[in-house]
């Protein structure tokens, strides 16, 4: 099938989807889906017709002497993929339309019940939690903000993931907090000193996660007017350059070199925009490897999203011979042996 009848026909189904969108309460009453749909749209067609309007042909590109020869060529699967993917979203957009859809309305009442001491109180301790994790192991975040620190935060255990992790309530706090409308004197300094701490970390996408909650609860409780259209636009115009100074500058912020910072946007290159959505070339890269070089390979038919208990068992308590022999898991695997990694890179 010739690029511009696949293209016609994705342009297609998601102006269904839109249409379902506008005709069954708006943005405000589907906003998972029609999330979706823009974020689809984005990564499984925008992205990979822009890699393949520049004969990307590896999941990685070839512009890297490290990254030639990694991953199998996909320059001819291009057109392949879009159809499967044309028709992965025409199945979810038709039952999405045909399931009956139960609204629950819910009547915010903050003069019983406002939470807000509890969500500063609940934000303080996570976030006291992930940066004292790091104190006890030796890892000041402050020197390393001055840039007086030679240490990183970035892809380093403190003392245990599971302290670390509370980064993740943090997220959902802030979010929370908006919700609620915990007072700006309050609200501004959580949003700067959690984003300070995420960036120390190299956690960009808990500052995209925690943007977009923070829009959706935008969304859902004001009017969606024209002025709130060119708002909502100019601010992701904001989101977009605040997205591209957080992944150019990365690894300035981890090490606390504050110097190196690269402040002008006319220096920045725009088509790192697209390396943060390509996701659907790694897919690409997947299921060639499956369909043409070992179709003989296995599904796991589910199982590696189990692993989540797996990930959860102490080694303190079960051991590290019982839990290394658990791993790996079937689908990193399969991923790793698509990407055809040397072996060193896989450790």
């Amino acid at each position: 099938m010739e690029i511009s009848l696949i293209v016609l026909l994705n342009i297609l189904i998601y102006m269904f989807g839109f249409y379902i969108v506008s005709k069954s309460g708006g943005i405000k009453q589907n906003l998972p889906f029609a999330f979706y749909l823009i974020v689809s749209l984005v990564y499984f067609l925008i992205t990979p017709l822009y890699f393949m309007s520049v004969e990307r042909e590896t999941v990685w590109g070839t512009q890297l002497a490290g990254f030639i020869g990694v991953g199998v060529f996909i320059g001819d699967y291009y057109n392949k993929i879009l159809i499967y993917y044309a028709f992965a979203l025409l199945f979810f957009v038709l039952g999405y339309w045909f399931l009956p859809l139960k609204k629950k309305y819910f009547i915010q009442e903050n003069y019983i019940y406002n939470p807000k001491k509890k969500i500063i109180l609940i934000f303080v301790v996570s976030f006291g939690i992930v940066f004292f994790d790091f104190l006890l192991a030796g890892i000041n975040p402050i020197d390393i903000l001055l840039g007086t620190s030679e240490k990183t935060m970035f892809v380093m255990v403190a003392t245990t993931n599971y302290m670390r992790n509370f980064a993740d309530t943090v997220v959902g706090t802030l979010i929370i907090a908006y919700y609620y409308k915990v007072d700006k004197k309050y609200f501004i300094p959580m949003i700067l000193l959690a984003f300070i701490l995420f960036a120390l970390l190299g956690f960009r996408y808990r500052i995209i996660i925690t943007i977009l909650g923070i829009l959706f609860v935008y969304i859902y409780q004001n009017e969606i007017k024209l002025k709130t259209i060119l708002r909502t636009s100019f601010a992701a115009i904001v989101f977009v350059m605040f997205l591209l100074f957080i992944t150019v500058n990365r690894f300035a912020f981890v090490r606390g070199d504050l110097s190196k910072l690269t402040i002008d946007p006319s220096k920045y290159e725009y088509d790192i925009l697209f390396e943060q959505t390509r996701g659907m070339l790694a897919d690409m890269n997947v299921i060639k490897y499956m369909e043409v070089i070992r179709p003989d390979v296995a599904y796991d038919y589910g199982v590696t999203f189990l692993y989540f208990i797996v990930r959860a068992l102490p080694r303190s308590i079960i051991g590290n011979d019982f839990k290394d022999s658990l791993y790996p898991a079937p689908a990193p695997k399969l991923i790793m042996d698509a990407y055809m990694l040397p072996s060193g890179w896989a450790k």
